[in-house]
């Protein structure tokens, strides 16, 4: 199996860590734009960092993408690498 075939077929979410600090409204429209132009079977799970370092977990209510290579790499350009991975579960 391919790696683009086996990232297809194994992937069940993306999770991207968000800071609170800073975030606007336009940047959060961005992300959700980035995600919906890139239909899947992948839920969306938004790891949401406060400025007092706790962590809220949140999966997107009516967004499911893709795990392809070109959504990562906007992604991960918009957020940095460290801030968005892929799991084999859904939630």
């Amino acid at each position: 199996m391919s790696l683009p075939d086996s990232r297809d077929k194994l992937t069940r979410s993306i999770h991207v860590r968000l800071k609170t600090s800073g975030l606007e409204e336009s940047f959060i429209n961005d992300l959700r734009l980035l995600c919906v132009q890139a239909p899947g079977t992948c839920a969306l799970i938004l790891h949401i960092m406060t400025t007092e370092e706790n962590e809220y977990r949140v999966r997107a209510k009516n967004i499911v993408t893709n795990s392809g290579k070109e959504l990562l790499e906007k992604l991960r350009a918009k957020l940095g690498k460290e801030n968005v991975w892929l799991s084999k579960t859904a939630a």
